[in-house]
């Protein structure tokens, strides 16, 4: 949100990667719901709403909700997988300092999934309609601004 308000270029790139979000109401349902469903015990669930979005399609819609009108500008395919190909390497890590390697791990998760889980495990113990990704940034917008 920060960054689409001023405008960084970190927000007005289309991110290939995909991103996995659940807003928080939904979490409450879940963990209500594991209190009394003793096929959840023991077991590990990612919990998302299951829309498929990239990083970049989630600032689209944070821009549209702020009504500003951002210029967005796409990675070249190329681009795209000669960087996912370099930090993915194991010798990378090894060598970079501190704050690069941070940096590269971030670059790494808008650039693959890595903001992505399958959540389809939870749906079938807990099926529910979660609250969409436009309804849940609207709710949380509307109370921020309060």
């Amino acid at each position: 949100t920060k960054g689409v308000k001023r405008g960084a270029l970190s927000a007005r790139i289309d991110w290939p990667g995909k991103i996995s979000l659940v807003y928080v109401d939904d979490v409450v349902d879940i963990l209500i719901h594991a209190m009394d469903c003793p096929e959840m015990e023991s077991e590990t669930y990612f919990v998302s709403n299951s829309e498929e979005l990239t990083v970049g399609e989630w600032l689209k819609i944070i821009s549209k909700t702020l009504k500003k009108d951002v210029k967005f500008v796409g990675l070249p395919t190329w681009i795209v997988s000669v960087l996912n190909r370099i930090l993915f390497q194991d010798w990378l890590w090894r060598r970079l300092p501190g704050i690069f390697a941070v940096n590269a791990w971030r670059l790494s998760l808008v650039l693959s999934n890595g903001f992505y889980c399958d959540s389809s495990k939870l749906l079938r113990i807990c099926p529910k309609k979660y609250i969409n990704v436009r309804e849940g940034l609207k709710r949380i917008y509307e109370n921020y601004t309060h």
